[in-house]
């Protein structure tokens, strides 16, 4: 009878009385309420189709209001569920059918439109997009846009500026949001190389996250962590948090892809076969590579490429850095994926790595980019016997790798340009390794 009674009843028992449900407006709403439980038990493609249902029969009987917020929790789905293409199809269906006078509810369609061109880092039609939001510009989704359009674009100072105000937005809406926000913040310092400040971000939330059962967004919060950890080569804390990650219910597409990405980053450095066995999941691999989201492809495919490599499968570690430097399109938090395809793959792959320094070279203020072009272009150089400019990129590369807090990355260039590295074991929080051990190590 009251349907805001029961806000987490099942999504079978809400399907049920749909069954009984003869005036439009309950059935939208019992619709709506089914659609919202199936979001929360992590079934994407029920949710999206529930969501649509929902929004034809709002459309029916002309409640404009709601069909909007419909299309942009149907579009949400679709993209939580890693399909970036379908969310903007969904937007773009939304948008037509929506007359000229709703500007309002077109601006908020447009700025979610706006977050599928970035996720395929192109920031020109994504801005054409966001300056038509000018009727939304005071709400929490303009202040995420721009925060996102910030990051893609690798500008530091706006990212900050950007996360302060989004995060102050979602503080007078409610815990949740502030919480997704202050995630988000934390992301985007993660892909940009300031990583002391993004893993004091995922440390703080992560207690709340964990008491308020939002597991899909505290697996990635682990995920992004142990990315960290490996990086500054805290390997014992890194392992840590993909264990915890991977015992929380994984509710998003996107939360098992991060979460092997770390896995297949932390064994190939550690050549720790047990760990790459429960992140070695072509599934995961394909899901990321059909989402054509750029953070995501690009965060797994090159680890996993380097595992295959590791294990003989040349041809497999191939095929996959050929198929995600044609999705690729910018270097934007696929700097792991931009270094394997040159130095592992073939010809044509490793020209279209190359093709991105153009980019690298307009975001080089930023050391993760700098050290990443450096990097290509010590890569490409070794792999013609230029041994004098691969020192010069080599060192280049280093010092920046230096200055992230990276050890691994520091040797790996040095090496694999030919250039004379000590090798460094880095101190970690927790040492596995004595002081007289390191020494022997080193």
């Amino acid at each position: 009878r009251d349907l805001h009674s029961f806000p987490t009843r099942r999504s079978s028992d809400l399907e049920r009385a749909l069954i009984g449900a003869h005036d439009a407006g309950v059935r939208g709403r019992l619709q709506e309420k089914a659609a919202a439980a199936a979001a929360r038990d992590g079934k994407a493609d029920l949710a999206a189709t529930l969501y649509e249902a929902a929004a034809r029969t709002f459309e029916e009987i002309g409640e404009q209001g709601r069909v909007v917020q419909l299309y942009l929790a149907m579009s949400a789905q679709a993209r939580i569920g890693g399909d970036t293409i379908a969310s903007r199809g969904i937007l773009q269906r939304a948008i037509a059918r929506l007359p000229e006078q709703a500007e309002s509810e077109k601006a908020h369609l447009y700025v979610s439109l706006a977050f599928t061109y970035l996720d395929r880092c192109q920031t020109k039609l994504a801005a054409n997009w966001i300056a038509r939001a000018e009727a939304v510009k005071e709400t929490t989704l303009y202040a995420s846009v721009v925060m996102y359009a910030a990051t893609v674009g690798g500008d530091l100072t706006a990212v900050r500026n950007a996360c302060q105000e989004y995060v102050r937005r979602c503080q007078s809406e409610s815990p949740e949001a502030t919480l997704r926000a202050r995630f988000n913040a934390g992301f985007s310092l993660c892909v940009l190389g300031v990583d002391d400040e993004a893993l004091e971000i995922f440390d703080a939330i992560l207690p709340e996250l964990h008491e308020r059962r939002l597991h899909g967004l505290e697996a990635m919060t682990y995920a992004n962590a142990a990315l960290l950890h490996e990086r500054a080569g805290h390997w014992e804390l890194a392992h840590r948090a993909i264990v915890r990650g991977r015992a929380l219910p994984q509710t998003t597409t996107t939360a098992p892809v991060v979460l092997a990405a770390a896995a297949l980053t932390l064994a190939s450095t550690l050549h720790d076969g047990e760990l790459a066995l429960g992140a070695e999941s072509s599934e995961a691999v394909q899901n990321a590579l059909s989402s054509r989201i750029n953070s995501t492809l690009g965060r797994i495919a090159g680890p996993y490429a380097r595992w295959l490599h590791a294990r003989g499968e040349l041809d497999e570690a191939a095929r996959i850095l050929r198929e995600a430097m044609t999705l690729l399109a910018g270097p934007f938090a696929s700097t792991e994926t931009l270094l394997a395809a040159a130095e592992l793959g073939d010809e044509a792959t490793e020209v279209l790595a190359l093709s991105h320094l153009p980019a690298l070279d307009q975001m080089v203020a930023l050391p993760i980019y700098a050290a990443t072009a450096a990097n290509l272009r010590a890569l490409t150089a070794s792999r013609r016997k230029d041994c004098a400019a691969a020192h010069v990129h080599a060192a280049q590369a280093a010092s920046r790798y230096r200055e992230l807090g990276w050890p691994v990355h520091e040797v790996r260039v040095r090496q694999l340009a030919g250039a004379p590295a000590r090798a460094i074991v880095p101190e970690t929080k927790t040492s596995l390794l004595s002081a007289r051990e390191r020494e022997i190590a080193e």
